[in-house]
């Protein structure tokens, strides 16, 4: 996956507020193989006000339409950090591997805005990966 570009001060607090509530929207219903489900189980658009649970992705595309590149890098990062053996996997490949729990992909959203937490306090920018 792409190496940590250098992330603004300002920016760092848009792609946390993303992550929170894209969180926000995997705790209170997950979905695999399709962006978002309505009640009904039905796939629906992940901006579809029906929607009420979510892929990985889904719940990005929700808060923001779709996933801006410093997102995803540190969803990259985080999961490099919490699963290595799914580090040259897609998040889509992530989010929908047989026995992928809501847990997990929780987990995956709480590391990334650790990440973002570690990079505004130090000031700097983004760490840079060991590939």
């Amino acid at each position: 996956y792409k190496k940590h570009e250098e992330l603004a001060a300002g920016e760092i607090e848009a792609v946390r507020e993303v992550l929170t509530r894209a969180r926000s929207q995997i705790e209170r219903g997950w979905t695999r193989f399709v962006a978002a489900k309505d009640e009904n189980g039905r796939s629906v658009s992940s901006e579809d006000p029906r929607a009420c649970s979510f892929c990985l992705y889904g719940a990005v595309w929700s808060i923001v339409g779709d996933c801006p590149e410093s997102v995803e890098i540190l969803l990259q990062r985080a999961k490099a950090i919490l699963a290595p053996e799914s580090r040259n996997e897609t998040l889509y490949a992530y989010n929908d591997a047989d026995g992928r729990t809501q847990g997990e992909v929780v987990a995956l959203f709480n590391k990334a805005i650790e990440l973002t937490n570690e990079i505004k306090k130090e000031g700097t920018d983004a760490p840079e990966t060991s590939d």
